[in-house]
Order: structure tokens, then sequence, then C-alpha cells
């Protein structure tokens, strides 16, 4: 129980310092751009994700699946041999994409930038699936909260003393992944090799999350991408202001269900499963009634008024908090016991209704009809998941 705590506190910190910095350079960035540029930092942004999302091929999770299961001394190097082998293909045809798609907005060296951000943030990651899967997670903890404090810091700096810019923020995040990641590699304990070819379990675990992962990114980009194809650059930006505040939050509460994995992985009973379900409920709990009270609020009143129209969005999408805090936990649970088809029709299910519903209410109602589509996506996933876990737990038995 005392080792537990321990772990809960430690990934609680890493976590807490990763909040804090998303939002601080969430909010941050969208004051000192300014409404446009912000949009084009919206888009940036997105593009890393989606790079970083199709290019995982669900690798970190499979390490940390693999390490749990007793892996030998080079899974972590076979592992970024693999990640990079995956990622050059996928960022030459995301970044050519992107080109042909935004070259009006984007130069060719602002997009150079964000593919290597991408490959940062890939291998961050990575790194995270090798001390998870290891145990060593006061060690992460500890590394990550000072990436956290080290990219506010230098973000803070650079706005200080330099003109600011779209290319400056995220050359000082690519600055930062590379700096951190060599860090984590130092502390990991690897044992290197030359590349021996293809882990066919490694891949293959890996590519059932992939398939999840990439679901999942479209369920929560696809409102991104339909107002972007039917409103202006600035409402990109505050509609992907409000995800970024509930995705932080999210992380927050769901933060426990990662010291708990391992456990789900080595057969824990469903007592653990209780344990991360009441504590992530609670935690989403609180966190939605400080919001209620004082968040937006808050929010409007550092922001200023170009960006009151976030305001009706982030206040319904916020209650998505409780659903995620369910959700996410079943997810993981479900990856633990190496049934991640039961994730990919919730989420394929999960998608069609958000995808449906935006199209049918965002040429109408704008923001507030994505805000909409996300609420009933998620409470779509939620009766899917329960349904799927009574099934799971009954078919045990």
């Amino acid at each position: 129980m005392k080792s537990d705590l321990i772990k809960i506190i430690s990934v609680l910190l890493s976590k807490i310092g990763l909040v804090s910095s998303t939002a601080f350079l969430s909010l941050f960035v969208a004051k000192t751009l300014g409404v446009n540029e912000n949009g084009i930092y919206a888009i940036l942004l997105l593009s890393v994700n989606l790079i970083v999302v199709f290019a995982s091929f669900g690798l970190p999770i499979s390490l940390n699946y693999f390490l749990v299961k007793g892996g030998d001394k080079y899974l972590i190097c076979d592992s970024i041999y693999h990640q990079v082998i995956i990622f050059l293909p996928v960022c030459v045809v995301g970044g050519g994409v992107l080109y042909l798609w935004a070259g009006e907005l984007l130069s060719f060296k602002l997009i150079a930038l964000l593919v290597l951000t991408s490959l940062g943030k890939l291998l961050y990651n990575l790194f995270q699936g090798a001390y998870y899967g290891k145990g060593m997670f006061k060690r992460y903890s500890f590394i990550s909260f000072g990436h956290s404090f080290s990219l506010v810091s230098f973000t803070f700096l650079y706005s200080l003393f330099f003109d600011v810019s779209v290319f400056g923020f995220f050359s000082i995040a690519l600055l930062s992944y590379f700096l951190f990641n060599f860090i984590l590699y130092l502390n990991a304990g690897f044992f290197i090799r030359r590349f021996t070819g293809l882990n066919k379990e490694l891949i293959f675990f890996g590519f059932q999350s992939y398939i999840n992962n990439g679901i999942a990114f479209l369920i929560y980009r696809i409102d991104l991408i339909i107002i972007a194809f039917f409103m202006s650059v600035a409402n990109v930006g505050f509609y992907s202001l409000s995800i970024s505040v509930v995705e932080s939050l999210t992380i927050l509460t769901t933060s426990i269900v990662a010291v708990f994995f391992n456990r789900f992985v080595a057969g824990g009973d469903e007592r653990s499963l209780l344990k991360v379900l009441i504590l992530s409920m609670l935690s989403a709990f609180f966190i939605l009634l400080f919001f209620e009270v004082l968040g937006v609020d808050l929010l409007l009143a550092y922001l200023g008024d170009e960006y009151s129209a976030i305001s009706g969005p982030l206040s319904l999408m916020i209650y998505s908090l409780l659903i995620l805090s369910i959700t996410k936990v079943l997810a993981m649970y479900f990856v633990g016991k190496n049934m991640q088809i039961l994730n990919t029709y919730s989420a394929v299910i999960m998608l069609i209704v958000g995808s449906i519903v935006s199209l049918v209410l965002v040429p109408s109602l704008g923001l507030m009809g994505a805000a909409i589509a996300n609420l009933l996506a998620n409470i779509s996933n939620l009766v899917i998941k329960i349904i799927q876990y009574l099934r799971y737990i009954r078919g045990a038995a």
C-alpha cells in the first residue's frame, strides 16, 4: 500500500507539472500572439499531434506492457529503432500534406520545425513507456517535472527579450524535448545493440493500440477539422484552446491509472480497478466544481474580451471530465488485459457519432455545435464501455 502511494504521488506530481505547463503555454501563447496568430499556432499544434499519433504505432504502451512482462534488456533500444523507422515515412507524408493544404499560411521552415518537434515528442512518449514499464515512476516524475518547469521558464524568458512568433515558440519546444530526451536516455539504464530486425510481438501489440489511438485522435480533433473547413482560423484557435483546457484537466484526473496499469497487466483483480475509478471520479468532480465556480471567469479575465467566444463551448465541454474519468480508466484496463479490440469497437462508434453530429451542428451553431457533438460522442463512448466491461467480467467469470 505504501509503495502504491509513493508511486501515485510521483506520477501525480509529474502530471501536475505537465498540466500546469500545458495550461500556461496554451493561455500564454494565446494572449501573446493574438487571435489570428494563435489560430495558426493551433493548426501547427494539431499537425504535431497528428504526426505523433500516427507515427507512434502504439510503441510506448507496447514497450510498457512487455517490460512488465519481463522483456529483455535490449527492448528499449529496439523500440527506439522501430520508432524512428516508422516516423520517417509518416513525417514525409504528413509534412507534404500540410504544405499543400496550408502552404499559404505556413513556410517550409516552419513545417520542418514542427516535424522535428513531432520526433522529439514521440521519443519523449516512448521514454515514458520505458520508465513506467520498469517501475521507475519516481525518477521519471522528477525528470518530467524538470522538463515542464524548463519549458515554461524558457518560454517566459523568450517573451521578455525577443519579439514573439509562432516559430519562436516551437523552437523552444523542440530544444526542450531533445534536451530532456537526452537526460531520460542517460538515466534509463539502456543496453545498446545494432538493429536486428522487426520485433513482431512489439509491433503487433502496439498496432492494436495504434488503431485505437488514431481513432481517438480523430474523435477529439474531427471537430477542429470541421471548424477549419466551415469557419475562420481564429475559431480554430478558440476551439483548440477549449480542448487544451479539458485535455489538461483529464490528464490530471486519470493520472493514477499509470500506476495501476502494471497491475492490470500482471492480472490484478477488480478491486484495483474500483480504486482507480473512485479516485479518478472524485478528482474529476472536485476539479469540475472548481471550474464551474471560477474557471471560465478566470480564463477570460486573463485572456481578455477577444477570447469571449470560448466561454460557451468550454462551459459545456468541461462536463466531459466526469465521463472521461471513467472511460479512460476502462480503456487502460482493457489494454492491460490485452483486449484492445474492445476499445476499437467503442472508438469507432464514438467517431461516427461525433462526426455526424459535428457535420450537422457546426454549420448552424458554430463552436457550440462542436461542443455538443463532443459531449454526445463522449456519452456514447461511456455507454459502450460500461456494456463492454459488464460483458467482459461475465465472460471471465
